[in-house]
């Protein structure tokens, strides 16, 4: 299977975490029966958002926001 997924563009600080980050958002939306397509979007999305600060986690406000895009 392949899916073409669009990245946004953002300014990397720190790729610390962003590969747990996208395979945890990735298996978030499949366990959930979300689509590959769908599941890929929010991963890039979350691990975008990783990569756009320091240190591997995402802050609280970074959550809240992926959850109102997504609609989680």
């Amino acid at each position: 299977i392949l899916i073409e997924s669009k990245a946004r563009l953002i300014t990397p600080l720190d790729t610390n975490g962003a590969g747990d980050v996208f395979a945890g958002a990735f298996l978030f939306g499949i366990t959930r029966g979300y689509s590959f397509a769908d599941s890929s979007k929010l991963a890039n999305y979350c691990s975008g958002a990783a990569v756009a600060q320091f240190g591997p986690r995402l802050r609280q406000k970074d959550y809240k926001h992926i959850k109102q895009i997504f609609q989680l």
